[in-house]
C-alpha cells in the first residue's frame, strides 16, 4: 500500500510556484522565438501577427502580475488562470476566423453574436491586464471614453453598440488606421 500523504498530487504541483515559473519561462521563450522568427523571415498576415503578439503579452501579464497589489503572491490564482484562458481564446478567434473578418462587409453584414461576445471579452481582458500593470487610472479613463464613444456623448460620430466592436467607417478591418484610408 502506498501512503498518499507522502506522494505529491498533481493538483498541488499545478498550483505550486515552481509550475508557474516554468510556464512563465516557457511562454516568455516562445514569445521571443516567435518575434525572432518574424524578424528573420518576415511577418505573417496582420491578424496572425497582432493576435499572437497580444496573446503572448496577455498570458504573461496574467501569469506575472497579481490580481491585487496587497495580495502579491508568487503564483497565479484561479482568476488569473481563467483570464489567461479567456485571453488565449479571444486572441485565437481573429486568427481562426480571419477569412470571415476580412471578407465581411462592414456596415452591411451584421455582426454575429460570437463577434460581440469575443469583442467585449477582449475589451474586458485588456482592461483587466491594464489595471494589473498600471493601476486603476488608465482602465477607468479608457473605459469612460469607450462608453462615451459608444453612447454618442463624443460628438465626433454617434454610433450604435455593434459599431463599438467594428473599426471606424472608412478604415479597412485588416490595415492599421494610420496606414490606409479607404
Amino acid at each position: 500500500m502506498s501512503d498518499q500523504s507522502t506522494t505529491p498530487s498533481t493538483t498541488a504541483y499545478l498550483t505550486s510556484p515552481q509550475f508557474a515559473a516554468r510556464v512563465i519561462t516557457l511562454v516568455g521563450l516562445s514569445m521571443t522565438a516567435f518575434h525572432l522568427f518574424i524578424a528573420f523571415y518576415g511577418p505573417p498576415n496582420a491578424f496572425t501577427l497582432r493576435s499572437t503578439h497580444i496573446g503572448f503579452a496577455l498570458v504573461l501579464a496574467f501569469l506575472i502580475l497579481p490580481a491585487r497589489k496587497a495580495n502579491s503572491i508568487d503564483r497565479p490564482n484561479l482568476l488569473s488562470w481563467l483570464l489567461l484562458a479567456a485571453s488565449i481564446v479571444v486572441t485565437a478567434y481573429p486568427v481562426i476566423e480571419r477569412d470571415y473578418i476580412i471578407n465581411r462587409m462592414i456596415y452591411v453584414d451584421d455582426l454575429r453574436t460570437i463577434d460581440f461576445v469575443f469583442g467585449w471579452l477582449m475589451i474586458a481582458v485588456l482592461l483587466e491586464a491594464t489595471r494589473r500593470s498600471v493601476g486603476m487610472a488608465l482602465p477607468l479613463t479608457a473605459g469612460l471614453f469607450y462608453c462615451m464613444r459608444c453612447s454618442g456623448w463624443i460628438p465626433i460620430r454617434p454610433c450604435c453598440w455593434n459599431r463599438c466592436i467594428s473599426p471606424p467607417k472608412g478604415y479597412s478591418a485588416y490595415q492599421p488606421a494610420f496606414r490606409q484610408r479607404m
